[in-house]
């Protein structure tokens, strides 16, 4: 296979070289039998050395050594002093440098140094280093391993391995590629992010015998459409009787009571929920608005983040019946005849009456009164009023009012949530001048009622009006007050000449 270059000797026609012949080759066994030879001969010819000694030669760090004879001659055609055949193992990657090195020692006298020579082996193929199409796949898609064997008549077995864990079986028998489809399931392993190494073993057989395994190692990325999922978005009435009566949401009444169902995908868990409805945010699977304020279409905007940080958005819309509360538009008593021809001195009274209530689809309950009594009493007196319409716009006569008391008046309108109410009050029947019964009481423009003095017609005073030694605009402003004003008129018009500048 290979011999050294000339190795010379203390006599100076004495030369010698190593030969190294590599005989075979044991795939299995990663080694190589070889036979190393040292050669002496003469560079003269008629001339013969021979004598008593050894000959040495170190093979891959062994030494060993052959005992020379007289009978073997060194002449001109040269003669082997050493052989040695021997297995010789190589590295792991299937390559190998032999090194020898030979020297001699006889009595003749002839010795030499220790001189070398190194011979590099045919590599043995080994264990297939595997590579790949792609260093990044998807999950789902297929990436192609090629095996790089290193001899025709390897077979290969694939695995894949997630972490420390168990070596998974993608294919045995495999020649010179493999492809293979990364399976979805790898994405449970990965619950708290978007990508997976994956390390891929390649085993290399020669036949039935094990030469090794090298790896190499693949990103497997969790496929975009893997989000999480809203299973369902539930939202219902909060506000007990609402729903009984009115089958919907109620504008101003109504509060939702809400519930998300989600899950993650392929291990995954939900980390957190996003909720926007009614004009608020909630962070919960579970939430209660405030009173629903916008009538019509609304819409519940739900986004769930796994622990991915995928996010999956649903939006659920929900209807608002408009809503207000019973009003009173308008509401009038005055003093009447039977008929309703108006009259101050009548011992009957007309209510006239505005209100309204909002049907809320027709579902709404309805009722309109009128309730009056004597300011003296206690007791009201209740009148029903037509509630066939949720609008009301009605007079209504009220026979037997005393002329001579003064009455509470009150109309309402009730629905099924609330009830508005407005009061008037209505004066005795007019009489110019009346005297109360007790002596003590006067009233002008009614009956008196108590023991004071009442007035219940519009008064003019064109003197000074003094209380307890003092006008008006003392006890308005006393001395020392400030009159302040955007317009420009003197208090000297509005107070006197007495009044200030």
């Amino acid at each position: 296979m290979g011999t050294s270059s000339t190795f010379s000797t203390s006599n100076t026609h004495v030369k010698y070289n190593i030969t190294v012949n590599q005989n075979s080759q044991n795939v299995s066994n990663n080694c190589s039998n070889v036979s190393v030879y040292v050669r002496f001969w003469r560079d003269n010819s008629g001339y013969t050395t021979y004598g008593s000694g050894t000959c040495y030669c170190k093979i891959n760090g062994t030494t060993y050594s052959a005992t020379v004879s007289p009978s073997q001659k060194i002449t001109d055609s040269g003669i082997n002093l050493f052989s040695k055949t021997l297995d010789i193992y190589h590295n792991n990657d299937g390559t190998k440098t032999l090194t020898c090195s030979a020297w001699i020692s006889m009595d003749t006298p002839l010795s030499s140094s220790e001189q070398s020579y190194s011979q590099t082996l045919s590599t043995i193929p080994r264990a297939s280093n595997p590579t790949l199409s792609s260093s990044s796949v998807t999950m789902g898609n297929s990436v192609t391993v090629s095996t790089n064997q290193a001899s025709s008549s390897f077979t290969h077995s694939l695995y894949y391995q997630i972490g420390s864990g168990d070596w998974n079986t993608i294919g045995t028998g495999i020649g010179t590629s493999k492809s293979w489809t990364v399976p979805m399931s790898l994405a449970n392993s990965t619950p708290n992010s978007t990508s997976l190494s994956v390390k891929l073993w390649l085993e290399t057989y020669n036949g039935s015998t094990y030469i090794g395994a090298n790896s190499v190692s693949l990103t497997a990325n969790v496929p975009s459409s893997v989000v999480p999922t809203i299973n369902s978005v539930n939202l219902s009435e909060a506000v007990s009787g609402i729903y009984a009566q009115f089958g919907a949401y109620v504008q101003g009444k109504s509060k939702i009571s809400g519930s998300i169902s989600a899950s993650g995908s392929y291990s995954s868990t939900i980390s957190s929920y996003s909720v926007s409805i009614n004009g608020a945010s909630y962070t919960s699977s579970s939430f209660t608005t405030d009173f629903l304020t916008t009538s019509g279409s609304n819409t519940c905007s739900v986004t769930v983040k796994d622990s991915r940080g995928r996010t999956k958005s649903q939006s659920v819309t929900f209807n608002v019946i408009a809503y207000a509360s019973p009003a009173i538009n308008s509401f009038s008593v005055s003093r009447c005849d039977q008929d309703g021809t108006p009259n101050d001195e009548g011992n009957c009274a007309k209510c006239v009456v505005s209100s309204s209530i909002s049907s809320v689809n027709s579902k709404n309950t309805k009722s309109f009164q009128i309730k009056y009594k004597k300011i003296s009493e206690t007791e009201w007196n209740i009148f029903d009023l037509d509630n066939t319409n949720y609008t009301l716009n009605t007079a209504q006569i009220i026979q037997n009012i005393d002329t001579e008391s003064e009455y509470n008046f009150k109309t309402s309108a009730t629905d099924f949530l609330s009830t508005a109410e407005y009061s008037h009050n209505l004066s005795t029947a007019y009489t110019l001048v009346d005297y109360n019964q007790s002596g003590k009481g006067m009233a002008i423009g009614k009956v008196s009622t108590q023991n004071a003095f009442e007035i219940n017609m519009d008064t003019k005073l064109t003197g000074n009006l003094t209380i307890n030694d003092k006008t008006i605009f003392d006890l308005i402003y006393p001395v020392g007050s400030i009159y302040m004003s955007v317009n420009s008129t003197n208090p000297t018009n509005l107070f006197g000449t007495d009044g200030g500048t």
